[in-house]
């Protein structure tokens, strides 16, 4: 069950450390080094431009090497820098959470209503990352589930969300979490097709 304060701000608050430790490999580490930090979501503010524009270039260079060639994830990642954050905070700030680790943002989850209609869910995660460095620790999870509270405020039953094919982690996370596969299809993006999986929550 929430506290009174994570219900109200989705924050969880321990005591502080000045550094993160990114030298630290093990995910049982990492847990344990967790729980000494200050762990906030909030929504995204313009300050996080910076930090988000190489938490996005990690994850997807993490999550889809090998699967989509080098080249093409520079060329996403490029269009994913400080301006485009900045631009999303100064106009669609309430549809992302940020994952923030001693006031530096280390992961997000944007979110609003599904886009694709044979899926029956009123609500979409559109994406969820996090910094490699700090993955394992359950973060991911809070960032989900945050995500979906917020689409439970707004009435949106249901959530449905999409990865390519052979993004195993992410395989793995979804249905740890509770989804289950509820369709596939292809998406096209610098000239070459992939095939990408549904994942519902009902």
């Amino acid at each position: 069950m929430l506290s009174r304060s994570e219900k109200k701000c989705d924050r969880v608050v321990t005591c502080m450390n000045p550094e993160f430790p990114f030298q630290l490999a093990d995910a049982k580490d990492r847990l344990s080094f967790m729980s000494t930090l200050e762990i906030d979501i909030r929504h995204l503010e313009t300050a996080d431009a910076g930090s988000l524009s190489e938490v996005f270039a990690s994850a997807w260079d993490e999550a889809y090497r090998g699967i989509v060639p080098d080249v093409d994830l520079r060329r996403i990642a490029s269009r994913r820098g400080p301006d485009y954050w900045t631009h999303v905070a100064q106009n669609a700030a309430r549809q992302v959470l940020v994952l923030s680790l001693d006031n530096t943002a280390r992961g997000y989850v944007t979110f609003g209503h599904n886009r694709h209609n044979r899926i029956p869910a009123q609500g979409e995660i559109y994406e969820l990352y996090v910094d490699p460095v700090c993955q394992g620790a359950g973060l991911g999870r809070r960032l989900l589930d945050a995500a979906r509270r917020k689409l439970a405020e707004q009435r949106r039953k249901g959530l449905v969300i999409w990865a390519l094919a052979g993004n195993d982690r992410a395989d793995n996370f979804y249905r740890r979490c509770g989804g289950h596969v509820a369709g596939e299809d292809n998406i096209r993006f610098f000239g070459r097709n992939y095939r990408r999986i549904a994942y519902l929550w009902q």
